[in-house]
């Protein structure tokens, strides 16, 4: 996981880039300011300890890559949680497009990029570094472009297709179960769906799986038949929990990927 992090925040940087040139450019002489100076809000899609650690990581990549030579300023201002929920994400991303800063919005959480990509308009610039490959919808890249206005998403992170076939290379696959924390599962629109034909397209079944904050719970909802289990980012547990659910499926003998 945390590498797919690092790998995305190398696209992240490239991005920045090319958003420097143009509508970095647009938005200083907008606000009639330094076109040396960046000013980047985050939108997360909660307040866990988790999402607390990814602004930090960053907000550190961000500078160091970028200063001295340009000047990059934070605020706690532009820093808002959509407080694990849809609406949430909605709001606050509504907020930061309206606020006279931040000039750019990092929407760090799978709720808050896959919700960007269905605006139609985006007032300021939007990175989503947390695409899912299967919640596009056929919303995919038109070449090296988003298709929407200010908006450039990475889909690393979540490539589950992928995944899966290289997971195939090493056991059987014919039941998956695929752990997602509760809130992404209540949040991305059709998201049920969306598991089923990700199971179709690769031949397997899929059964979803929601995780909050006991990992008693999560464990009693492991079915005994599977072949596999493919785990997101377990936002609500702590890092005992997740060492110790990790090592009842090494138990269990269930091979697990993150």
């Amino acid at each position: 996981m945390w590498n797919r992090i690092y790998t995305s925040l190398f696209w992240l940087v490239g991005l920045f880039f090319l958003f420097q040139a143009t509508s970095y450019a647009q938005s200083c002489l907008a606000h009639k300011q330094d076109s040396k100076l960046i000013r980047i809000g985050f939108l997360t899609d909660g307040s866990t300890p988790g999402d607390k650690a990814l602004i930090s990581l960053f907000k550190k990549e961000i500078k160091a890559m970028f200063e001295p030579e340009i000047k990059v300023e934070f605020s706690s201002k532009w820093i808002i949680s959509g407080e694990d929920t849809l609406e949430g994400v909605r709001n606050a991303l509504d907020k930061l497009l309206s606020m006279p800063g931040p000039d750019v919005i990092v929407a760090l959480g799978l709720i808050s990029s896959t919700e960007v990509l269905s605006r139609k308009h985006l007032s300021k610039p939007v990175i989503a570094p947390y695409v899912a490959n299967f919640a596009l919808q056929g919303k995919g890249k038109k070449g090296k472009a988003s298709g929407i206005k200010n908006l450039v998403y990475v889909d690393s992170i979540y490539h589950l297709d992928e995944d899966i076939e290289n997971f195939r290379k090493f056991t059987t696959l014919n039941n998956v179960g695929l752990v997602l924390d509760r809130r992404e599962i209540e949040s991305i629109p059709d998201i049920y769906k969306l598991t089923r034909l990700f199971g179709e397209r690769h031949s397997v079944k899929i059964t979803l799986i929601s995780a909050w904050d006991s990992v008693d719970e999560l464990l009693s909802q492991i079915p005994d038949n599977l072949d596999a289990v493919f785990v997101g980012p377990l936002w609500h547990l702590s890092e005992k929990e997740k060492e110790r659910f990790a090592q009842e499926l090494i138990t269990r003998r269930v091979p697990g990927f993150a």
